[in-house]
């Protein structure tokens, strides 16, 4: 991350963003979120009606409202999907 606050409200950002996610997945549009390149990226993935709605949705995030990072709102079609790896099979 590259906040331009640091310290106490880096983290106090970094627990808004994890809230932010939850009241996604809460509300079911939130399909996965992760972090890769040593935190240096992330992606979360989630259902919008509308690009407009995706794009309102991402600049509301606290990591990206407060600059810590930047974000880029892609269209995406899942074409396919790995079976629940916690659906067992008799």
């Amino acid at each position: 991350m590259n906040c331009p606050e640091a310290g106490q409200a880096e983290a106090e950002i970094l627990a808004a963003h994890f809230r932010h996610l939850q009241q996604l997945q809460i509300g079911k549009s939130l399909q996965m979120a992760g972090v890769g390149g040593q935190a240096h990226f992330g992606l979360v993935l989630f259902e919008a009606e509308d690009t407009e709605l995706a794009e309102a949705t991402m600049q509301a995030d606290p990591l990206v409202s407060s600059g810590c990072m930047t974000g880029q709102c892609v269209p995406f079609q899942v074409v396919l999907q790995a079976a629940d790896p916690y659906l067992r099979v008799a």
